[in-house]
This record gives structure tokens, C-alpha cells and sequence, in this order.
């Protein structure tokens, strides 16, 4: 195909118009050719298969032709021209203003959305603070209380029920006149802090054989939505009442969990909060990038990829709130009450990402196939599949490219990191 002629110009945010010129043989050209093809299969009463004269074809089919083939010359010619000026659509485009006069060139205009164009402000030597990383003794101490309580043992006893009691119990209960759950020789633990507010105190005194029926007012955000608020009828039998005996701390609790002395899991403790808490203050260090990269260069971003971005965060959103419970109508009020954070946190999310990519174009920031490799590795673990099946799932060329494009975003932020200057603040 031969562009007689194209004239690029911006139009608005992260658009530009393509004016296009194609020359009047190129529409000869393809007429030719579609009437030739079409001769091959016409079959019309009184001419045999591939023997119908061109005008009479012309006669049965000028309008399909007309259709076809002037979509066709237009999709090529502006297919050719985004490659000519090296223009990436981001959607599919507008076609305009579509002129053809007889034996004269064709003209039409071709909107498309493309990525923003703009220059980088200072992404080297920015100032950043970092909390400094202690790990005190009553952390450690922490950790080894929680470790002691889930290797506890539950002892039958014979006495009411107290705190942090195990009970082996028939329990039920009831709201809106229907009943919710009901479930036999249960295992509940008595705990204040993990049972809904006021429920343990009603067990607490409860002796093995004992019934009772008692009411609460279910919790706002309870987790079934539908039933939040309201008021609950409880019946609950207790069978078996077990105590709970912790094991002593000493060298061999510390053998049980694999070390060799008590102070070794004090170390390993030690070293486990410190690796926690060094990648909370990495993550909290890439939330001041994002944000000084923000506020530097507050940038547009194309409509299409905003409103798709947006749609996302919503339906995250929703299907989040539906695993809590939430019926459809309460869904769509969260939603509501959201929509001003959720198209801020689309917005925000474009921008970082075009501008963590134009810094990766002017750094030069790749990926290796060894860097693809070591990211599938990571995606199979932790979603706890197969890596050949991950990689059947990146055979699309799409997937592909955004495997690609995250780990190139994860290096320019690291990139950025390690080039910012860092001062280490105290704890408040």
C-alpha cells in the first residue's frame, strides 16, 4: 500500500488525529481484486460457477463491495500509518471525516488514544525516611506466648467453664425466624477476644450437661450482611469441659520447634521480626516514591485504560465484600460511598505506571528470560501450582508482556530506591 499522505496532530489528552491520504489506484487496485475473488464463487441462474461478467456481479453486489472493500483500504491505510509514525493505539481508534470523490484519492481522519507523552522531573536523589528497625524483648516475649498457646494441651476437667477453657459442645442459633447454623460436638474456645462481644461471658459458668438459651444483637459488621444487626437466639449444650495446659518454655520447647536451645528461637525470632519489619519499611520507603512521583508529575492518562482500571478495583471490591457476606444491595451502597477513592486510586495507579515506565525507557531497565523464569517460579508457590502450568497460561503473547512489564516496573522502583538519599528516623 502507498500513503500518499499523513499529518499527525495532538487532540487533547493523550490523542492524536491522523490525517490520511491514499492514493485512488490503491482503491482500483483492491476493487480488482475483491471482484476477481468474488467471480470465483458467484453463481447466478443462467452462468456457471466463475463465469458471471464482472458488471453483472457489480450489479448484484456493488454495495457489499463498496462496504467491504473501503473498510478494508481504510483499516490497512491506517494500520500502515501508525507504523510509518510509530504510533501504539491503546484502543481501537475513531475513523472520521471519510472523503472519496470519483477518480480522486481517498481522505479520512483516525483518532487514537495513545500512551501520554511527557517529560520526567527529578526521579534520582529523592529524600526519603526510613524508620529504624528495633526488635525489642517484649516482641520476642510476644511470639513466645503465641507459640506456647497453640502448642497447648486441653485437659479434661471437671468444673464450670472458664477463659480460655475448650468446650465439646452442641450449638445453634437462630435470627429472623429462621435458623442460621446448627452444628454437633463443636469445639469452641472460650476466649473474649475472639468470640463475638458478650458471647463467652454467657458461656463462662456453664457445667458439661448444662443447656441455655440466650440472646445477642449480631455485631454491624458481622459476617453474614443479611443478618447483621439483628438480634440472635443462641441454644448451646455444653458435653466436655478441657483445660488448657501451656508447655514450659525451656531448651526442650525450643527442640519440639526444632532448635537446639531456647536462645536459638529467641534468635530466629529476632530475625524473623527484623526480615518483617525490613519489608514493611521497604514497602512504607516505595509509598514515598510513588507519592513525591505523584506530586512531581501529575500526568493524564488515557480514558479507555482509566475506565477499565477503575472497573477492576470495583469488581475487586464487590467480590471482596460478597466473600463477607454482603447482599447485592449493600454491595452496590459500598460501592457508591467508595466511587470517589476507587476512581482517585485508579488515577493514581496510571500514573505511577506510565511514569515508573518512562523512567525504565530512560534507564535502560530490562528483563532477562533467568528474571521470567525466577517470577514464574514465585507464581507457582504461592499460588500453589505448577510452573509448566504456569507457563501454559503465559503462551498468550498478552500475559506475556505483562509478566514483563511488572518486573520491569518492580526494577525501576528499585532502581529509584537505591538511588534515593535515605535518612533513618526513630520510632514514634
Amino acid at each position: 500500500m502507498i500513503l500518499v499522505k499523513v499529518n499527525v496532530k495532538d487532540e487533547g489528552k493523550c490523542y492524536k488525529r491522523l490525517k490520511i491520504e491514499l492514493s485512488k489506484n490503491i482503491l482500483e487496485t483492491a476493487f480488482e481484486n475483491y471482484y476477481l475473488d468474488l467471480k470465483k464463487k458467484t453463481v447466478l441462474p443462467g452462468f456457471r460457477k466463475g463465469k458471471v461478467p464482472r458488471e453483472i456481479i457489480e450489479e448484484h453486489f456493488s454495495s457489499q463491495a463498496n462496504e467491504e472493500v473501503l473498510s478494508k483500504v481504510i483499516n490497512d491505510g491506517y494500520q500502515e500509518a501508525l507504523k510509518k509514525e510509530n504510533i501504539f493505539a491503546l484502543a481501537l481508534p475513531k475513523i472520521e471525516n471519510i472523503n472519496l470523490q470519483e477518480n480522486d484519492n481517498l481522505f479520512f481522519d483516525v483518532v487514537v488514544e495513545v500512551r501520554p507523552v511527557f517529560g520526567l522531573k527529578k526521579y534520582k536523589g529523592l529524600k526519603l525516611e526510613k524508620k529504624l528497625i528495633e526488635i525489642s524483648e517484649q516482641e520476642i516475649d510476644a511470639v513466645i506466648l503465641d507459640t506456647q498457646k497453640r502448642h497447648a494441651e486441653f485437659i479434661p476437667v471437671q468444673r464450670t467453664v472458664q477463659v480460655r477453657d475448650l468446650i465439646i459442645c452442641d450449638v445453634s442459633f437462630s435470627a429472623a425466624g429462621k435458623v442460621i447454623e446448627k452444628k454437633e460436638n463443636y469445639s469452641l474456645f472460650v476466649s473474649t477476644e475472639m468470640l463475638m462481644p458478650g458471647f463467652a461471658e454467657n458461656i463462662i459458668g456453664m457445667a458439661v450437661n448444662e443447656k441455655k438459651e440466650f440472646s445477642m444483637l449480631l455485631p454491624e459488621k458481622f459476617n453474614l450482611q443479611d443478618i447483621a444487626g439483628k438480634n440472635a437466639v443462641f441454644n448451646i449444650f455444653v458435653k466436655e469441659i478441657k483445660e488448657e495446659k501451656l508447655p514450659e518454655i525451656n531448651d526442650e520447647f525450643a527442640r519440639i520447634l526444632g532448635e537446639k536451645s531456647l536462645k536459638e528461637f529467641k534468635t530466629r525470632i529476632k530475625d524473623s521480626l527484623a526480615e518483617g519489619k525490613e519489608a514493611a519499611v521497604k514497602k512504607e520507603l516505595k509509598n514515598q516514591i510513588c507519592k513525591h512521583l505523584l506530586k512531581a508529575m501529575p500526568i493524564d492518562v488515557p480514558g479507555s485504560m482509566l475506565i477499565e482500571t477503575e472497573k477492576k478495583l470495583k469488581d475487586n471490591l464487590a467480590r471482596n465484600l460478597k466473600q463477607k457476606g454482603y447482599d447485592d444491595q449493600k454491595i452496590e451502597q459500598e460501592l457508591q460511598k467508595s466511587q470517589a477513592n476507587i476512581q482517585q486510586s485508579a488515577l493514581n495507579d496510571l500514573r505511577i505506571f506510565f511514569i515508573l515506565n518512562e523512567i525504565g525507557n530512560q534507564e535502560k531497565i530490562e528483563v532477562s528470560q533467568d528474571e521470567i523464569k525466577a517470577k514464574v517460579a514465585d507464581i507457582a508457590y504461592f499460588s500453589k501450582m505448577k510452573e509448566k502450568d504456569v507457563w501454559k497460561r503465559l503462551e498468550n503473547k498478552d500475559r506475556m508482556d505483562q509478566l514483563s512489564s511488572d518486573i520491569i516496573i518492580e526494577k525501576t522502583i528499585d532502581f529509584v530506591l537505591k538511588n534515593a538519599e535515605i535518612s533513618e528516623v526513630g520510632n514514634k
